[in-house]
């Protein structure tokens, strides 16, 4: 359980004031916990109807699983909480529950690296894809662009 201000200090990519009163509102509805257990299960129906068919499920588990299990959770609050979620029976739903695991830890290493880089996340998406881009993450405008960062970025 967190507030919509440090949800939005944990996502650091959106704008904050928007997803904090995001967060206020979803939260109020199941709780965070309720919410967290719901998407879990939804990415794995998601996984078992999807992924089923396809091949090496048991070896994506089971090396994504190796790294999950090795990486410290230092610094990494989203990473560690959805590795703390117990994983489904079904492979596909597994698999699947494991790559969204490693997505998690992909961004907060990313959000760490741009926080430490001193670019700023608005700066960041529009050195990365223009104003359309950076509106989809709900940063309002004028946007700064960074051109003075993009040699750091």
């Amino acid at each position: 359980e967190a507030s919509g201000a440090t949800v939005s200090a944990v996502f650091a990519v959106f704008e904050p004031n928007g997803l904090a009163a995001m967060w206020d509102e979803g939260v109020a509805v199941r709780g965070a916990a309720g919410a967290a257990q719901q998407y879990w299960e939804q990415a794995a129906e998601f996984g078992h109807k999807y992924l089923s068919d396809a091949q090496g499920l048991d070896r994506i588990a089971a090396l994504g699983g190796k790294i999950i299990a090795a990486t410290p959770i230092a610094g990494l609050p989203l990473f560690a909480g959805w590795r703390a979620m117990p994983l489904a029976d079904d492979a596909a739903a597994r698999a699947l529950q494991v790559m969204f695991v490693l997505r998690e830890l992909r961004a907060g290493v990313h959000f760490n690296a741009l926080t430490i880089s001193g670019i700023a996340p608005v700066e960041a998406h529009m050195l990365n894809k223009g104003p359309q881009y950076t509106t989809m993450f709900g940063w309002p405008e004028p946007f700064a662009d960074g051109a003075d960062k993009k040699d750091r970025y």
